[in-house]
């Protein structure tokens, strides 16, 4: 894959995990709902570092839903995936970047 789909979500746990979907449609389908009402999932962005929201109004039962926000904070996601990175043992200069680092995960 040599370019990001124009509305991929990348979705941070709690653990500093993350996870890469093509699009909010998909990140919705798979996140389930009684997870994200107990906030594993704190932080998602767009890789251009637009805020993306993941709620699940109706709680455990309910859908959940993944909005994109117009707040852009570049700054958190790029901390956020330099920490993803540390925790695989690649130091700072050896990560890769936010759009590489997207491309990579949704080609797992």
């Amino acid at each position: 894959m040599d370019a990001l789909p124009a509305d991929a979500v990348m979705v941070f746990d709690r653990d500093g995990g993350l996870s890469v979907f093509p699009s909010a449609d998909a990140a919705a389908e798979w996140l389930e709902a009684p997870d994200v009402a107990d906030g594993e999932y704190p932080d998602a962005y767009t890789p251009d570092g637009r805020v993306v929201l993941v709620t699940a109004p109706q709680g455990w039962r309910g859908p959940v839903v993944v909005e994109t926000t117009e707040r852009v904070d570049e700054e958190a996601l790029e901390r956020r995936v330099t920490a993803y990175w540390d925790r695989h043992g690649r130091g700072r200069s050896d990560a890769p970047g936010v759009a590489e680092t997207a491309i990579l995960l949704l080609e797992k």
